[in-house]
Parts: C-alpha cells; structure tokens; sequence
C-alpha cells in the first residue's frame, strides 16, 4: 500500500526531480506532483513515508519551515490516475430504469452521486 504525503512551504522554485531526489533518501519514491508552494509525494509504503516525516518535517529551508504530514487524501501515481469528473446522461428513454442504466455506466467506474435534473432524468458523478 502506498502513503501520500502533503509537503508545505516549499520554495517557489522547487520542481518534481529536485523534490523527488530529496525524498529518496527515506524510500522509494512513486510519484512527485509540485503545486507552487506545496506537492503531494507518493511512497510505496507507509514506513517509507514515515521515515520521511520524522526527518523532514519541521526542517528550516532557507526562510521558512517545511511541513511533512500525510496527506487527508491518498493519490494515485500521475501513472495510474484517471480522469474524474460529472458526466451527464441524457436523452435517456422513459423505459429506461435505473438499475439498467447503472448496470451499462458500471463499466465506466463507481457512481458516486445521482440526483435527477431539471428535466426529471439522473446526473451521475463516476470516477
């Protein structure tokens, strides 16, 4: 199981390699996504992210403070992630149950949410 973790207070400048190799020291490193001042860092195993914590978290860089927790939502490696997002089904025939119709969109991933719209038919959320 892998462990993602929230970096904070990053230099502006910092990248995903730079980011990546600092992080290697502690474990193997699956995937780095640098967003500004903060990334998400992506373990193979929760010790390795662990180790990381214990070492980095609280370490000065240059003006600030890095902060090393884990993060409230595990990622996916950037590899293996998906698209999700809303989609819309409409035009959909009044014979149409819904059973049916989650049965075909289950190919497409979980429904997360349902509510009709406007004009009586569902809205699904799948990821």
């Amino acid at each position: 199981m892998t462990q993602t973790l929230y970096v904070g207070n990053l230099a502006l400048d910092t990248n995903d390699d730079s980011l990546e190799r600092l992080f290697a020291q502690y474990g193997t490193v699956v995937d780095v996504t640098v967003k500004g001042t903060y990334a998400f860092v992506v373990f193979e195993t929760p010790e390795d992210g662990e180790r990381a914590i214990r070492s980095l978290n609280g370490t000065e860089t240059g003006d600030s403070v890095l902060i090393v927790q884990p993060s409230h939502q595990q990622r996916l490696p950037s590899s293996k992630r998906s698209a999700m997002g809303k989609i819309q089904v409409s035009s959909v025939p009044s014979y149409v149950e819904w059973p049916d119709l989650q049965e075909t969109l289950a190919a497409a991933g979980n429904i997360l949410q349902s509510e009709p719209t406007e004009e009586g038919r569902m809205r699904d959320s799948v990821p």
